[in-house]
């Protein structure tokens, strides 16, 4: 038998740092089915570069993430534009392709434009739960990153998604880096909080980073109400009770006069 067209070509896109202690595991996943590798190092100290290399891959050293303008999604696109592949594949260190073989089934064919991959997050201390993204889409010239924190590729803008897109339900992403509410906090504070404040200047335009911006200031509200308890044991702890809503004052009793 031979091939009546070309075999299609798939580039992986890593951003890593410091990420010595998951990086293998996450090639190892993807290698099978890549054609290319090519990890963007935002300034390791650890063997990243090392173990990269070791899988095959190109490393290209960048700016720290924090240092770029366009803060995650600069790194990506500094990988994208040396990725070679007819598709490219975005994935995390802490991320896993579980069975990747079957990834390339979707990669034939001339009708799709992106591949939605499942992002199963795992955790010892809550249900587990997924997101949709579109992980894998075909190198277009008008296909880029935006965000500088929960970046997503985007076609010719800020909020034109990628279509059309096919949601295979047999190869998915197992996600390993927040397994504790502790690890969810503390990149919540310490990375993603600030990237956020600089993505609504960055990208003013872009829908999502308004929903990441509200979603943020509920959960520092709800941080701060239940920082202060309320000696009468009410659901809504605040300083005072003029503060707590309308519900959670009903629950005290009614004053005599």
């Amino acid at each position: 038998l031979h091939r009546t067209r070309p075999k299609t070509t798939l580039s992986v896109g890593i951003i890593a740092k410091d990420a010595e202690t998951d990086i293998a595991r996450c090639l190892a996943s993807v290698w099978p089915v890549a054609d290319e590798i090519i990890v963007g190092d935002t300034g390791s100290t650890d063997h990243t570069r090392e173990i990269a290399q070791q899988y095959g891959a190109t490393v290209l050293p960048l700016e720290p993430v924090d240092q770029q303008r366009e803060g995650f999604s600069g790194a990506r696109n500094a990988v994208l534009e040396k990725a070679t592949g007819d598709w490219f594949l975005w994935i995390d260190t802490d991320e896993i392709l579980m069975d990747s073989y079957k990834l390339r089934a979707y990669l034939e064919g001339p009708i799709f434009n992106g591949v939605v991959l499942h992002q199963n997050h795992l955790a010892l201390d809550a249900p587990p739960s997924h997101d949709v993204p579109v992980r894998v889409f075909r190198r277009l010239p008008q296909v880029r990153f935006y965000g500088c924190v929960h970046e997503q590729p985007q076609s010719g803008g800020p909020n034109s998604d990628i279509h059309p897109i096919i949601d295979p339900k047999d190869v998915c992403l197992a996600h390993t880096g927040y397994l504790t509410n502790d690890v969810r906090e503390h990149k919540r504070k310490t990375r993603n909080l600030k990237l956020m404040l600089r993505d609504v200047e960055v990208f003013p335009d872009r829908l999502l980073s308004q929903v990441i911006y509200l979603r943020e200031a509920v959960i520092q509200s709800d941080a701060e109400r239940t920082a202060w308890p309320d000696p009468r044991g009410l659901s809504c702890r605040t300083k005072s009770s003029e503060a707590c809503p309308a519900s959670a004052r009903a629950q005290s009793p009614p004053r005599r006069g």
